[in-house]
Formats: structure tokens, C-alpha cells, sequence
């Protein structure tokens, strides 16, 4: 039996935006076996590393694909336009109780960059549903800030 060909891909992009994730001290749960668009599940803690018990929801994707329709303003890349067919996904990130980014990773350099996925942000193509993914949301210590607002913004606290 032979894996599909976007297989390595995945995963790899997967254990990339975790580790990322850990690297700011927050906790990851991979979801494989039960996963409908949420492949992982992170847990926020603070800068010192205090859980703040919220969850954020973390889909990734990867590959050429996601990275087609690019935004450029004066020659510099200023993000891209996710696309999808239907709106099964961006109705069960953008509606589900815990807030849910959807993360793109380049395999060749190892960034990734986010959106927060909200009914606002989510735009009709006619054949589908957009988001515009910012170049300048990465998952890294530049915006732990920004990251910890996604996880407060369904909060009580």
C-alpha cells in the first residue's frame, strides 16, 4: 500500500507548527485520530509559561497549494488568499465554541503564517470561501501577543 503523495508533506508541516508552538512554551495535542479540521489542539500559557486555560484550535496546511494566490503591495508579499470549495471548514473553525487559526507552513524555509478565523475575516468567492492569511502573523515570539488574544477571545477571564 502507498501513502498519498501530499502525505510527507502534511506531517511534516504538522510536527514543524508544533514544535513551533512549544517553542513559545505553550502545550500541543496532536488530534489524528479524531481530526474534522483541527489538527492540533494548543494550550496558551503566558510568558511564563503559566497555563492560562484557554484552547486554540490549529489547522495546518502546506504545501504549494495554499500559497498560490498571493497578495503583493510595491513588489513585497503582504500575504495570501486560502481558498476552499465549500464552506464545511470555515463554518467549523469560525463557529466552533474554541477559537481556531488556520496556520500555513513553507516547508522550504520553515515559517508559518496565520490567521485568526472568524466570520468576519471569512469572504465568498461564489465557487467557495476565502481568507486572507497576513505575512506578518508567524507563529513566533513576535506575536505571542497577538497568538494570546486568539486564545482570550471567546474568554471570561
Amino acid at each position: 500500500m502507498k501513502t498519498p503523495s501530499n502525505n510527507p508533506v502534511g506531517t511534516a508541516a504538522q510536527s514543524a507548527v508544533k514544535a513551533q508552538f512549544e517553542l513559545l512554551g505553550w502545550g500541543v495535542a496532536p488530534n489524528p485520530e479524531h481530526d474534522l479540521g483541527t489538527d492540533h489542539w494548543v494550550m496558551a500559557r503566558d510568558d511564563k509559561r503559566v497555563d492560562v486555560r484557554r484552547l486554540v484550535g490549529v489547522q495546518v496546511k502546506a504545501g504549494a497549494t495554499p500559497f498560490k494566490q498571493k497578495v503583493t503591495a510595491n513588489g513585497i508579499v503582504t500575504g495570501w488568499w486560502y481558498y476552499e470549495r465549500d464552506d464545511r471548514h470555515f463554518e467549523y473553525w469560525s463557529t466552533h465554541s474554541i477559537p481556531h487559526i488556520l496556520a500555513l507552513h513553507k516547508i522550504e524555509d520553515g515559517s508559518t503564517y496565520w490567521v485568526h478565523v472568524t466570520a468576519d475575516k471569512i469572504q465568498s468567492t461564489g465557487k467557495g470561501r476565502k481568507i486572507f492569511v497576513p505575512s506578518t502573523q508567524t507563529i513566533d515570539a513576535e506575536n505571542r501577543a497577538a497568538l494570546m488574544d486568539v486564545a482570550l477571545s471567546n474568554s471570561t477571564l
